[in-house]
């Protein structure tokens, strides 16, 4: 995770209000408070590009896209985290605020080296515990390759490798998507 740890443990409130009054986004991590850091140019423009491609996918329907300014809360840890973007149906929020959602189905990280090891353990355990969640997709900066996590009938997890040539096909929703419509327009591949 690509951030700074302020060492003092916080409340959800004393969290929510700092995080509500700011102009820059922190996580809130096991009572701490972590400073979120930029993304380079390549993380940004795959961001765009899922979103945009899982949006106009979704259009008309219940289901929307979000952008990482939308905060995620996970209960069962009672964390609140940004993540890369993720979908929701129905959104249920946190408070009457209306800015943190709790019923991801679908949620994405594009994967940077100082916050891939976060994403892969410490987040994906977290997002294990929301039960609408169905799908977790992990971004590759370096090529066109996504993990994509689904949760089995059984409520297990199991992964498929998506690499170019190939389509993303969602558990939670009905949406196919070829993997390099996923990528920014130009992206080496």
């Amino acid at each position: 995770m690509n951030a700074l740890a302020t060492k003092k443990q916080h409340t959800p409130k004393e969290y929510l209000t700092m995080e509500r009054a700011s102009r820059e986004k922190h996580q809130f991590i096991g009572g701490e408070i972590f400073a979120m850091a930029g993304c380079s140019i390549q993380h940004d423009s795959i961001s765009a590009s899922i979103l945009i491609a899982f949006g106009g996918r979704l259009r008309g329907g219940p289901c929307q896209p979000h952008t990482p300014d939308m905060r995620l809360y996970i209960s069962a840890t009672g964390d609140f985290v940004y993540s890369d973007g993720f979908i929701v149906c129905r959104p249920e929020f946190t408070d009457a605020a209306v800015d943190t959602v709790t019923n991801p189905c679908v949620v994405v990280e594009v994967l940077s080296p100082s916050t891939e090891k976060h994403d892969r353990e410490g987040k994906f355990e977290g997002y294990k515990s929301i039960p609408t969640l169905r799908d977790y997709l992990l971004f590759s900066q370096d090529r066109v390759f996504i993990e994509h996590f689904h949760r089995e009938a059984d409520g297990s997890w199991a992964c498929r490798q998506i690499q170019t040539g190939q389509v993303l096909r969602l558990t939670a929703l009905p949406i196919e998507v070829p993997a390099e419509d996923l990528y920014p327009w130009g992206f080496a591949r």
